[in-house]
């Protein structure tokens, strides 16, 4: 039994020991040389793409968005990946039901902060770029068509 614990005990001690890593001798890295003309962009030929944002404020319990899903989906397919639409359940629409026929609670806190922070009362209303059209930054779903076209595309 002595032994025993003797040998369990040297056994990793000398594998502790034996075991070693390589010593490198310099230069420790080589440097590969690059082309920099191939890491500089030239600003001057970039063509930027502004990008739109569409938030559709919507919620499972509300008739009317899936109207205004389909028209927010219609306009992403329009302006071909410059339109970005970002579905936000949140408010008295998206709230599970007490009747248990939705249960699913799709809400985010981030999602709850912006909508009572924008003063959105009913869904389906949205903001594109959270931008004020000059009757305010929400906007009703039959109004995205018109403030997503590329004419109104301004960062605010």
């Amino acid at each position: 039994m002595k032994y025993t614990r003797i040998i369990f005990f040297i056994i990793p001690i000398i594998g502790f020991l034996f075991h070693s890593c390589t010593k490198l001798d310099s230069p420790y890295a080589i440097a590969k040389p690059r082309n920099i003309v191939d890491t500089i962009m030239d600003w001057d030929t970039v063509n930027p793409v502004k990008k739109v944002l569409l938030e559709d404020y919507t919620g499972h319990l509300c008739v009317n968005c899936p109207e205004a899903a389909v028209i927010a989906h219609n306009l992403e397919g329009l302006y071909g990946g410059k339109l970005i639409v970002m579905a936000v359940h949140a408010g008295m629409f998206a709230a599970p039901s007490a009747t248990g026929d939705f249960t699913a609670d799709y809400t985010t806190p981030a999602g709850d902060t912006w909508n009572n922070e924008f003063g959105i009362t009913s869904n389906p209303n949205g903001m594109v770029n959270r931008k004020d059209f000059g009757s305010g930054i929400v906007l009703g779903k039959d109004a995205w068509s018109f403030f997503c076209k590329p004419g109104h595309w301004t960062v605010s």
